[in-house]
């Protein structure tokens, strides 16, 4: 009768002890972690009105972000713009991000990206922390094109959740528990 009641109590404390250790793992949710160096950011860059030549054309692309160059700026490391199709055209130039920022208080762009085109034509892309953006070919026909990019957004990975020791322990327990049940079983 004594083991009888053992058995019931021990089964009635696993139970419990593996339901709470699986809460508790379930339950531990992942902190929002700061901006580190690595980051990757999603855009739409979308065109102005009149000069442009494709006035609301949306070009998505992608930004990577290197460490923090102090101030609650990060240094822009690589900069990708895709056609509607999905092409890359920003592919094969040659882009200078070294006065090109994330500001971590706006989470806007801002500075001045140039580079070359792969027609050999230079080029200054200036962003300001209004979201807007004006690009500006440096040949004498060029019309300047203004913009916007749409609420930069992070590319976020979930990162594995890592449960704690405790719960680590309960979950132990309820196993240990359950091994004890099937010896006295068998």
């Amino acid at each position: 009768m004594f083991n009888r009641l053992l058995g019931r109590m021990a089964r009635v404390f696993t139970l419990i002890t593996c339901s709470l250790g699986l809460a508790a793992i379930a339950t531990n949710s992942a902190e929002a972690t700061p901006l580190a160096a690595g980051d990757q950011f999603s855009f739409v860059a979308i065109e102005g009105g009149f000069p442009n030549p494709k006035p609301g054309a949306a070009f998505p692309g992608q930004f990577t972000i290197g460490p923090n160059s102090g101030n609650g700026q990060f240094d822009v490391t690589q900069f990708i713009v895709y056609n509607s199709t999905g092409k890359c055209i920003s592919c094969g130039w040659h882009l200078d991000f070294s006065e090109l920022f994330l500001d971590e208080a706006s989470m806007e762009l801002s500075g001045v990206m140039t580079g070359t085109l792969n027609s050999g034509v230079s080029f200054s892309v200036v962003f300001e922390t209004d979201s807007s953006w004006t690009y500006q070919p440096q040949v004498a026909w060029a019309v300047k094109e203004t913009g916007i990019i749409d609420a930069p957004t992070i590319d976020v990975t979930e990162p594995a959740s890592v449960p704690e020791p405790t719960s680590l322990a309960l979950f132990g327990t309820a196993l240990f528990g359950f091994g004890l049940l099937r010896r006295r079983l068998v």
